[in-house]
């Protein structure tokens, strides 16, 4: 089955829409500057911001601002243009899928310590989790046939594209908007200043100088479809997904390894699903975050996989900055733009590229560009790539659509449960809920028979609460000044699968999925199509949600519901 793109949205940066971007990129114009729109402390630090306010924002999306979350605003925008380029108008028989990690934290850092109104806290408990973002957008479009969102950190968005592209594979629809929407907040500013990785100047990805990146903004979103979808609908195809591929490293929470195992995994098996090879390949956009740790190890990723043929290839991050979660669809738009105009848009800030790089572009370069790889990576090793191509690729990847299933299920609800399957230092350092899932998942995998499973996925709600509560409070008591890093690195939703992960070795497909209400079989959905396109035999699936006293406090007031677990399900084929 081939799938087409027929439409796509952007907002970042450079601009609102695809001419404005286009005109950026074809200039060498990046959007990275002085901070204008978010009120920090470090103000003196460049970011990519849209230059527009919230207020803006609310009048171009056609909807009210007051306590909007400007990562939904971000979202609406770009996705009415992508189902307009689409020629989309009803959104009934489409699923959407949507990444994104701060979801509605600016509302959040807002109203925080004004939560002795019980307004104020149903305001926070409607708005502040990713999946609020993605049902605000849909009601901004109209009802979808599905939803669900995708929060892996900063591959967010292309595992987003990746689920969308699986459901079409397996036939549950034939057209999916796809995409990522990440505002810059406060929270996620100081976590990776925190972390000592923003640079005080421009990025400067793969260069021997780069000390960091900038932090971005932005939306974009894609419309995919079956190819007779397309046909049948009398709209152009823009381009096709050729192939794609989510690997963890399984090494640490925010660095990558050495020999780049995940980031290698997740190229190579892009290719493999493509049917391609990689001297198929006429161009690379890398992820490139302008990290000494990032860009050495996606350079040395580049290598095992290309040998030494590797295609002209570039980071655009110097252009919009690191847009987060939703950096896997923007920078999906740009590949678009890239073989709409057959250019590579330059790496322009690097003026000494690091060894091994010679196939960067430094100045705009007409190259052909039939075939061109995205990179998106993630905090915990989340590593996703993605093909695109001019034209279908000649490849069969028919899933098999009836299997026979084995389920093996356990819980646990006492931390010390764990005790059996840790040793004392590794139980000192996991808080109770965490200690709690690590026993769910031993006992899941023991009933089940195997070490470990080839895939694993998360679901969960509000994520990582008493971590990101640690921070917060911190950030706002502290005038965002001498914040520990430990729990901000501790604090994205994919902690719990990624740590998994580490803890088990295993670096195969690793999801975190934040389900809506009315969609709350979304996990179970990726475990299968994975079982069924092959991709897995096994999947783990957890269920959890921590308590936290000062979270749980505020639900109460909110007349929210409050509910803590530690749920871990094999699926397996028989």
């Amino acid at each position: 089955m081939n799938i087409a793109i027929t439409g796509y949205g952007i907002v970042s940066a450079l601009g609102v829409g695809r001419e404005a971007t286009l005109d950026a990129l074809s200039h060498g114009r990046g959007g990275v500057g002085r901070m204008r729109i978010l009120k920090s402390a470090h103000c003196d630090l460049p970011v990519g911001e849209v230059p527009l306010t919230d207020a803006e924002l609310a009048d171009i999306a056609g909807v009210p601002c007051i306590d909007v979350p400007r990562s939904t605003l971000l979202g609406i925008v770009a996705a009415k243009e992508a189902l307009q380029n689409a020629r989309v108008s009803d959104v009934c028989e489409m699923a959407f899928i949507s990444g994104t990690t701060v979801g509605g934290m600016d509302v959040t850092e807002r109203l925080w310590n004004k939560c002795d109104d019980a307004a104020v806290c149903k305001t926070i408990a409607q708005k502040h989790s990713a999946d609020s973002c993605t049902r605000d957008i849909s009601d901004a479009l109209g009802k979808f046939g599905f939803m669900t969102t995708i929060s892996t950190a900063c591959s967010s968005a292309l595992n987003a594209i990746i689920y969308g592209a699986d459901l079409i594979r397996t036939r549950r629809f034939r057209r999916v908007l796809v995409g990522g929407t990440e505002a810059l907040t406060l929270f996620h500013l100081n976590g990776f200043n925190s972390l000592r990785i923003l640079d005080s100047a421009l990025c400067r990805p793969f260069d021997e100088s780069r000390n960091g990146l900038n932090l971005g903004e932005g939306a974009a979103y894609l419309v995919i479809e079956d190819e007779d979808s397309a046909l049948d609908r009398n709209v152009p195809v823009l381009a096709y997904i050729g192939g794609y591929a989510n690997c963890c490293d399984a090494f640490h929470q925010t660095a990558t390894s050495d020999d780049a195992v995940g980031p290698s995994m997740a190229m190579s098996k892009a290719l493999q699903c493509a049917g391609i090879a990689p001297c198929d390949v006429d161009y690379i956009n890398t992820h490139g975050t302008g990290t000494p740790n990032n860009d050495q190890t996606e350079l040395t990723a580049v290598h095992n996989v290309f040998g030494n043929a590797v295609p002209p290839f570039s980071s655009t991050k110097c252009f919009t900055g690191h847009t987060t979660s939703a950096s896997g669809s923007i920078e999906t738009v740009i590949c678009l733009l890239t073989m709409e105009s057959q250019t590579a848009f330059a790496n322009f800030s690097a003026k000494q590229p690091i060894e091994g790089s010679n196939s960067l572009v430094l100045a705009k370069a007409y190259n052909r560009a039939d075939v061109v790889m995205c990179n998106s990576f993630g905090f915990g090793g989340n590593d996703s790539s993605l093909i695109l191509s001019r034209y279908a690729l000649a490849h069969n990847d028919e899933p098999c659509l009836e299997l026979a299933l084995q389920t093996f299920a356990e819980s646990c609800e006492n931390p010390d449960e764990c005790k059996q399957f840790l040793g004392p230092m590794q139980v000192r350092r996991m808080t109770p809920q965490m200690r709690c899932v690590v026993a769910a998942v031993h006992k899941s995998l023991r009933k089940a028979g195997i070490d470990k499973p080839d895939a694993i996925i998360a679901q969960t709600k509000w994520g990582c609460k008493h971590n990101s509560l640690i921070f917060l409070n911190d950030m706002l008591n502290n005038a965002e000044q001498e914040l520990s890093p430990t729990p901000f690195m501790q604090s994205t939703h994919n902690t719990v699968a990624s740590q998994i992960a580490i803890m088990l070795g295993c670096h195969g497909y690793n999801s975190t999925i934040v389900p809506d209400m009315a969609y709350p079989h979304a996990a179970d959905t990726d475990a299968v199509m994975l079982l069924q396109t092959g991709v897995a035999r096994s999947v783990l699936l957890i269920d959890f949600e921590e308590p936290d006293i000062e979270w749980d406090a505020m639900l109460e007031k909110a007349g929210a519901e409050i509910k803590h677990m530690a749920n871990a399900t094999i699926i397996m084929i028989e």
